[in-house]
């Protein structure tokens, strides 16, 4: 037999509130995948995929902004990060539907599909846009952005991911979403009033609902 690759699927940080005491917390997931930034492409899907997300949840949290409750999501040279705040008696709810809906996206085998083509079109569009109007920046953007095509590698510009999105197709889609949340490391910061128990809880949830495979070091993005 040959023996199982060295890897990762877990890590968690965790920092108790001993001084204000108010009853609230932060969790911050950073779901590393190295297919995230490997091409344009992946950028902008990994791009479309935040956004579809925040569309579909878009019911659900803002009767969870009513209750105090907040998250948010955004693409990173890493993956994605999903940060979540709030009150700590029902941020667990948020946190499950919320990965319940990462893991449908990322689902092959079921019949209706998450993300619907006029949602698929509707994001795209909006996403065409932010790429081309980014020429439009301020000088100073230029210039940060300047430096980190110099000093990261790889770096993508966003003409670059415009040219990837603008022939990307649902199935496209689809398809990179899958492969996305079935290759990747979690990272989960849990930061507040909290107990050690019910933080590796939080941790342990995102493992059994995405399902995640271990990530070896060499997939592990630098």
């Amino acid at each position: 037999d040959v023996p199982e690759a060295e890897g990762r699927s877990l890590r968690t940080w965790f920092m108790q509130d001993s001084k204000w005491l108010v009853p609230k917390v932060n969790v911050y997931l950073q779901l590393v995948s190295f297919e995230a930034y490997a091409t344009p492409g992946s950028v902008a899907c990994t791009d479309m995929f935040a956004n579809v997300l925040t569309e579909l949840l878009a019911e659900f949290s803002y009767y969870a902004d009513c209750g105090g409750l907040s998250y948010d999501v955004r693409n990173t040279a890493k993956g994605l990060t999903v940060i979540f705040y709030g009150y700590h008696h029902k941020l667990g709810s948020l946190m499950s539907k919320t990965l319940e809906e990462i893991n449908r996206m990322g689902d092959k085998t079921q019949e209706a599909a998450p993300c619907s083509q006029e949602v698929f079109t509707r994001v795209k569009e909006k996403l065409l846009r932010q790429y081309a109007n980014s020429v439009f920046s301020q000088p100073y953007t230029h210039c940060m952005t300047g430096s980190l095509m110099c000093l990261e590698q790889p770096r993508w510009t966003s003409l670059e991911k415009h040219a990837a999105l603008s022939t990307l197709s649902l199935l496209d889609f689809k398809s990179f979403s899958t492969l996305l949340i079935k290759n990747m490391f979690a990272e989960v910061f849990v930061i507040g009033n909290m107990s050690p128990q019910a933080s590796r809880d939080l941790s342990t949830s995102v493992l059994k609902t995405l399902g995640c495979k271990k990530l070896s070091e060499s997939q592990m993005p630098v």
